[in-house]
């Protein structure tokens, strides 16, 4: 019985750490998104290197969605 409880101890403890992982990425690419959403509003469309910026913004906001 107490082997049991360790290992339900262990895999209780290595889940708590994936969650707290999975919740961290989750914040860190919400702020990402938050980023690119502000570039891409900062950026003038008529602008030659704000073009690439604009394709580059838009591609990684949507691949962050997927």
């Amino acid at each position: 019985m107490v082997e049991k409880k360790r290992v339900y101890e262990t895999c209780k403890a290595k889940v708590l750490t994936i969650q707290e992982a999975y919740d961290a990425l989750v914040d860190t690419v919400e702020d990402y998104k938050k980023l690119l959403t502000t570039l891409i509003e900062e950026s003038n469309p008529n602008e030659e290197y704000d073009k690439h910026l604009l394709v580059v913004a838009n591609l990684q906001r949507n691949t962050t969605n997927g």
